[in-house]
């Protein structure tokens, strides 16, 4: 039970920030102290989103500026980005996007981030694990991807038409739901981490 008088789907938590305790830190130290430095920064901006990768031993590498709802990589970008965790601000605060899911996969990434700020949930942190076994081929993960993207908007589509789900509903289930089913399906690991706000219990 969250603290928002509802419960969360699978797969969500609530924490504080990202101390082991749960408290709020002002600044995380140790591997990741570059990668939650960079979330902070980048969380805000509801303009456009902004591509940080960090790199194996915990350094930032280098970031991309996009416009509002996405980013770009040439061959280039893409080959160098092998092994690292890529992190990106969503200014929707919605989950995984199907290029973000397609992007880890061609580029080799190590893990990959999305982050938001929602207005009634505070910050969400969505994140998906290279597979032990690793990201199947890009043409399979595009498959597999576009597979449960068409499950989902066909399940999706009669209740928004019904007017039981609203359109930012749809958009936010459909999006989570998706990176999920991709996770299962290819044995990842998929979370969605809300960070409380101070003073929020």
């Amino acid at each position: 039970y969250c603290g928002l008088h509802r419960y969360h789907l699978p797969g969500q938590h609530d924490q504080c920030d990202h101390s082991p305790t749960g408290e709020c830190v002002e600044e995380a130290t140790g591997s990741k102290a570059a990668l939650f430095k960079a979330e902070r920064d980048i969380v805000q901006e509801k303009s456009f989103e902004t591509a940080v990768f960090i790199d194996k031993d915990g350094k930032e590498s280098y970031r991309k500026l996009g416009d509002k709802s996405s980013v770009s990589f040439d061959k280039t970008e893409i080959t160098a980005a092998k092994d690292h965790v890529m992190t990106h601000n969503h200014p929707s605060a919605r989950g995984l996007s199907f290029q973000d899911l397609h992007f880890a996969s061609r580029a080799n990434l190590a893990e990959i981030r999305a982050v938001g700020l929602h207005p009634k949930e505070g910050k969400i942190t969505y994140l998906m694990k290279r597979p032990e076994g690793g990201w199947p081929k890009p043409d399979d993960m595009f498959e597999k991807i576009s597979y449960w993207d068409t499950r989902l908007r066909n399940r999706l589509h009669p209740l928004l038409q019904a007017g039981r789900i609203s359109d930012d509903g749809a958009s936010r289930a459909h999006h989570y739901a998706l990176a999920a089913l991709v996770a299962k399906d290819i044995g990842s690991e998929y979370r969605a981490i809300r960070i409380k706000p101070r003073g929020e219990r």
